[in-house]
C-alpha cells in the first residue's frame, strides 16, 4: 500500500492530510504525473503569500502497520514534454532567463 502526504503550514499552523492512498504507481503517476518542470508537478512544493501558505508532500509505503517514507515513485508514462510542461517551460526561461545559462 502506498499514499501520499501533504503538509501545508497556513499561518505557521502545520497541518497533515492523506493526498492519495493506493497499491498502483500507475494510478497515482496518470492521477498526480511527475514532472521536472518547475511549476507543472502537482505534487511539487507550492508557496503563496509570501511564504504564509506552503504545500509539500512527501510518499510512504506501508510495511506492516508501520508506513515508512520512500523517494517519489512515480512514473514518467508519457513520452517527450506535454503541452503544459513546453508552456511552463518558456514562460520559466523568459521570466528566469539566468537559470537557464549553459556553461
Amino acid at each position: 500500500m502506498l499514499r501520499v502526504i501533504c503538509t501545508s503550514i497556513e499561518h505557521n499552523k502545520k497541518s497533515e492530510t492523506v493526498k492519495w492512498e493506493g497499491r498502483c504507481i500507475r494510478d497515482l503517476s496518470r492521477k498526480y504525473p511527475p514532472s521536472n518542470i518547475y511549476g507543472v508537478d502537482p505534487l511539487g512544493y507550492q508557496e503563496w503569500d509570501g511564504g504564509d501558505l506552503r504545500y509539500s508532500y512527501h510518499f510512504e509505503q506501508q510495511t506492516d502497520e508501520n508506513w515508512k517514507e520512500i523517494p517519489d515513485p512515480r512514473i514518467r508514462l508519457q513520452r517527450g514534454m506535454t503541452h503544459a510542461e513546453r508552456e511552463i517551460d518558456r514562460e520559466n526561461r523568459r521570466l528566469f532567463p539566468g537559470d537557464y545559462l549553459e556553461e
